[in-house]
């Protein structure tokens, strides 16, 4: 329910800063038990519930069965959504008015604001909460983007809140940011302001505090889901800012990353790993109650001891006294039962598990249709052709393409602002967009036979960024290794033919002279010059 009451205090108007602060802060509390929920699902540390505990099992028994209500349960849930978030791979930006020039500048604020790991954050909080957020924090900030999780922060077209909690100060914060449009519907004012209240501790579940996530996930189905209702005592800190970056680009320094229909990818499938979770609990407690075989005794048993009984005769007992049977039947290594006349034991057979594994192998498998999830990457050991594995990637392929063009706004638009607050106003009225690197991934067998195939079709570099998909850098690099190449190659044809040109070129010889292979016969040779008139 929508809280009508202002959180801030003194400060009660309809449309006014602290009633927008109030429902900015109550739609991310009304949030915390569905992100709590999705992240036990990602994280693994999902429950069954204990009311999948038998009634009337031993007292023994009980612990037995919590433990498996722990661990009966497989992370299926991370690795649908890392399928996507490990293929959104940024490979840049270039300008669209050219297409065959890089943005540079964005290309710089993006390795500077250290994006390169603050992007897959966001792609891993729209692939558990179905959204994320990038701030541009301002001119007097070197890292100009900072990544927001939807654990922090809550955001609309024209205003959002950003939660922190000081724990030094012991004080908590929310931070408003809000956009004024003229009657025109020009963007007048960009502005933020910051409310606080002392807090001997934190009231919004952080997204690391796993206990308290797991006992507010068990919440979210119920009729009372633990909501975050935010304090009433606070109060502005200061004045409000105007941030003129911001009103130059037109929008607030707040860009939402979203994914389609702003769910999370595991909401439509939260049946699905219930159903899954379950069947592996039910066939842990199959195993481990029926999996050994029973035994019974069938025949006529006699209830006290007789005169000639082993256990009379030897003293053990009295002739009249009751058999206890449960005494007689243990179970061990080299037991040895004596079993009364007449009496014959039965033994039943093993119980069956595969009618369990045939229904969690068809569960896996809806699953990852629904999901479009290759079932290979959910279940290794499936088997099939290359070319249905090909076919069943396609819904991948498509899913984070969709993805990527989603993020493109956010991504480009944060870049913009942070260039324009660096100092780049020109940027404002600049278009780029980003290049992703290819969603499915090849063995280079298969990027070498492509390559081949696009000679003379495609150009070289097009050849290198979509079929082999290389970066800029490894492209440059690429590129030096080609001239490199090139002028070694230059140079072993040019010793070559000096080679050649020096082995068809032999010593001449002179009349009348010996050369090497002369021979002297009966002539006798000088013994100098001036033998044969020769001046010294």
């Amino acid at each position: 329910m929508a809280q009508t009451t202002s959180i801030v205090q003194d400060d009660t108007e309809p449309d006014g800063d602290g009633m927008t602060l109030t429902r900015l802060a109550v739609a991310l509390g009304e949030g915390q038990p569905l992100r709590c929920f999705e992240k036990t699902f990602y994280d693994g540390t999902e429950t069954i519930p204990t009311l999948a505990i038998p009634r009337g099992v031993d007292d023994r028994s009980v612990p037995i069965y919590r433990r498996f209500a722990q661990i009966g349960h497989v992370n299926l849930a991370r690795i649908i959504v890392d399928a996507a978030v490990s293929r959104q791979r940024i490979n840049g930006f270039r300008l669209v008015n050219d297409k065959t020039m890089r943005s540079t500048a964005a290309d710089d604020m993006y390795a500077r604001s250290r994006m390169s790991v603050k992007a897959p954050k966001c792609f891993r909080d729209v692939g558990v909460h179905g959204r994320s957020y990038l701030y541009v924090t301002g001119p007097n900030d070197n890292n100009l983007v900072e990544h927001l999780s939807p654990w922090q922060c809550y955001a609309t077209e024209d205003a959002a809140c950003v939660y922190a909690y000081d724990e030094v100060n012991q004080v908590e914060r929310l931070m408003l940011l809000r956009l004024v449009k003229d009657k025109d519907g020009g963007v007048s004012d960009v502005y933020v302001r910051t409310a606080s209240r002392a807090s001997e501790k934190r009231t919004l579940i952080r997204e690391s505090d796993d206990p308290s996530v797991t006992d507010c996930a068990k919440t979210w189905s119920t009729d009372r889901p633990s909501v975050w209702n935010p304090s009433t005592d606070f109060q502005w800190e200061g004045a409000k800012q105007s941030l003129d970056y911001a009103v130059k680009c037109g929008r607030l320094p707040i860009f939402t990353v979203e994914s389609p229909d702003g769910r999370s990818q595991l909401f439509p499938h939260f049946s699905s790993l219930q159903r899954i979770d379950q069947h592996l609990f039910d066939r842990m407690c199959i195993m481990a109650v029926q999996s050994f075989k029973q035994r019974a005794l069938k025949g006529t048993l006699p209830t006290t001891y007789s005169a000639d009984d082993p256990a009379v005769l030897n003293g053990w007992a009295e002739e009249g006294d009751p058999i206890d049977y449960s005494n007689q039947f243990e179970t061990g290594f080299a037991t040895m039962w004596m079993l009364p006349k007449d009496v014959d034991i039965w033994e039943s057979e093993n119980t069956d598990l595969t009618p369990y594994e045939t229904i969690l192998s068809g569960e896996v498998k809806r699953l990852a249709a629904a999901s479009a999830t290759p079932l290979d990457i959910l279940s290794p050991d499936v088997a099939g052709s290359a070319e249905g594995a090909s076919l069943k990637r396609e819904g991948l392929v498509f899913k984070v393409e969709e993805l990527n063009r989603l993020a493109n706004d956010a991504l480009v638009g944060a870049l913009q602002m942070a260039l324009v607050a660096d100092g780049e106003t020109g940027a404002a009225e600049e278009r780029f967009e980003t290049m992703w690197l290819p969603v499915e991934l090849r063995s280079w067998t298969d990027i070498s036979q492509a390559v081949s195939q696009g000679k003379g079709v495609f150009p070289v570099k097009t050849m290198w960024r979509k079929i082999a998909g290389f970066t800029e850098q490894e492209m440059a690099e690429a590129e030096q290794d080609l001239t490199d190449t090139a002028f070694q190659q230059a140079l072993a044809a040019e010793a070559s033919a000096m080679d050649s040109k020096t082995q068809a070129q032999s010593p001449g010889t002179l009349e009348g002279t010996l050369d090497s292979s002369s021979t002297l016969g009966d002539q006798s040779v000088p013994a100098s010059f001036s033998d044969v008139g020769g001046d010294v």
